[in-house]
């Protein structure tokens, strides 16, 4: 059952937080000390405690500490959503085959909408890119990193802050889950080096339902390799 501090610190929680949504604490506003904020909710500065560590957790709070310090409303830096799906990699209650699953679904539609709505000066930007990747390939320096580079890339220039975040949380957790642990060799770079080529030019033509057939092909083929390098982390999978 519930003690007195645990429904005190859930008020303090529920309060902080609809003030947060609402509007009323704006992105760096700084809260009260928690002396301050005790006293104003009649409560013990554990209570204020406990709700502002759980603010902290959820990406609302930012709490620097010593001299100067406090709790800072967030300024909407989404990280805190990346760090929850590397937690859940860690766990074992997401599987790099359950990702990479994710990648076969949204990429595909990320790169439709990128090549409807890029514009000159970013179409130039990612090309200039996969020219830099290319020359590094050629010269034997091969960068596994610069393939997910490419997908954030695309997901920046569809627009739509969910699929960035999505796209870039994918990206990160690939980085640390999968390519901190395969060596991507030279054929592997120069397969996903040509298909991003291939999106490249179907960008340019504002084509979108040719980038989204060479994206569904380029991370399914991603998803097959490794599926065929690393083992099934779940029962019952393949």
């Amino acid at each position: 059952m519930p003690t007195r501090r645990d429904r005190v610190s859930a008020e303090i929680l529920r309060q902080l937080k609809s003030a947060i949504l609402a509007g009323r604490l704006k992105s760096g506003d700084k809260l009260p000390s928690e002396k301050q904020l005790a006293q104003q909710f009649q409560s013990s500065r554990g209570s204020v405690r406990e709700a502002i560590r759980t603010l902290e957790q959820a990406g609302l709070l930012v709490v620097r500490r010593g001299a100067g310090g406090g709790a800072i409303v967030a300024d909407g830096d989404l990280r805190h959503v990346t760090d929850s799906l590397f937690t859940l990699i860690r766990l074992g209650s997401v599987s790099i085959h359950d990702l990479t699953e994710v990648r076969v679904i949204l990429e595909p539609r990320i790169a439709s909408l990128a090549a409807q709505r890029i514009t000159a000066e970013e179409l130039a930007r990612i090309e200039a890119y996969v020219a830099k990747h290319a020359e590094a390939i050629a010269a034997g320096h091969l960068h596994a990193t610069a393939d997910l580079g490419f997908h954030r890339m695309l997901a920046d220039v569809a627009k739509n802050p969910l699929l960035v975040l999505f796209a870039h949380s994918m990206a990160d957790s690939m980085v640390q889950e999968v390519v901190a642990r395969l060596e991507m060799d030279a054929t592997t770079n120069r397969s996903n080096l040509a298909s991003h080529q291939k999106i490249c030019a179907a960008l340019a033509r504002r084509d979108h339902d040719e980038a989204s057939r060479v994206m569904l092909e380029h991370v399914t083929e991603v998803q097959d390799r490794l599926g065929r390098l690393l083992p099934a982390t779940k029962p019952g999978r393949d």
